[in-house]
C-alpha cells in the first residue's frame, strides 16, 4: 500500500490537481524563493544594461559647496556641447565634485576630498578639471596640468578661465567667483600607459573646442 506521504503523480491526478495539491503543496517555499531570485537577477541585468555611461567625467574641485543646480547646469551645457561621444544614444557628462576640507566614506574608510583629488591623477579616464580660484592655487603645480593646452584657449599658468564665457557666468561662476579649467598634464599614470595622445586627450579637447565654438563671445 502506498504511503500517504508519497507524492501522487501527474498521471494519477491530472496536471492541474498535481500542480496545486502536490507541487505547490510540497515545494511552495522553494518555488517562491526561486521566483524571487529570478526577479532579482532580471532587475540587476536591467539596471546594468540601462545605466547610461558618461561621455566624459569632469572633476570639480572647490573650497566651498557648489549647489546642485549649478553642477547640473554645467553637466547640461557640457553634454550639449560634446554630444553623444560614446554612441550609446545619450548625451551625458558627469561632474564629480570635491569640496576641500570635507570627507567622504566608503565602508569603514574615510577619504578626505584632497586625498581623493590627488588619487584622481592616477586615473587616465579623468583629464578635465574645474577649480575655483582657491582650489586652483592648491593644485596648479608644474607638470600636473598642461600649459600648452591651456594656452590654446587663451589660458595662462596652465588654467583657462571659463568665466569668460557668458553661459558659465549665467550659471553663477562670475568674476567674483570664477571657474577655471585645466587639462591634466602628462603625469606618471599616462606616461606609464600605452595610451596615445588622441586616446588620452581626444574627448576632452573635443568638449572644450565645442564649448568655445558654441558659447564663445560673439
Amino acid at each position: 500500500m502506498r504511503s500517504d506521504s508519497e507524492p501522487r503523480t501527474i498521471r494519477e491526478l491530472g496536471f492541474k490537481t498535481w500542480l496545486t495539491d502536490v507541487l505547490w503543496y510540497h515545494h511552495k517555499g522553494k518555488i517562491i524563493a526561486g521566483l524571487a531570485g529570478v526577479v532579482v537577477i532580471i532587475w540587476l541585468i536591467t539596471l546594468v544594461t540601462s545605466k547610461t555611461s558618461p561621455d566624459i567625467t569632469v572633476v570639480l574641485v572647490t573650497t566651498q559647496e557648489v549647489d546642485s543646480y549649478a553642477v547640473n547646469s554645467l553637466e547640461t551645457v557640457f553634454a550639449d556641447a560634446l554630444g553623444d561621444e560614446n554612441g550609446d544614444g545619450e548625451k551625458y557628462v558627469s561632474i564629480t565634485q570635491y569640496v576641500l576640507g570635507t570627507a567622504s566614506s566608503a565602508g569603514s574608510v574615510v577619504y578626505s576630498a584632497s586625498a581623493s583629488v590627488t588619487a584622481s591623477f592616477l586615473n587616465n579616464d579623468l583629464v578635465l578639471y574645474l577649480f575655483d580660484e582657491a582650489a586652483l592655487a592648491s593644485y596648479n603645480i608644474d607638470e600636473r596640468f598642461s600649459e600648452k593646452l591651456a594656452e590654446n584657449y587663451g589660458g595662462e599658468n596652465r588654467a583657462v578661465c571659463l568665466s569668460g564665457l557668458p553661459i558659465i557666468r549665467e550659471i553663477g561662476f562670475t568674476e567674483e567667483y570664477p571657474l577655471y579649467l585645466c587639462f591634466k598634464g602628462e603625469v606618471y599614470a599616462y606616461k606609464s600607459s600605452s595610451l596615445t595622445e588622441e586616446e588620452y586627450y581626444g574627448t576632452a579637447i573635443k568638449l572644450v573646442d565645442r564649448l568655445y565654438e558654441i558659447y564663445g563671445e560673439q
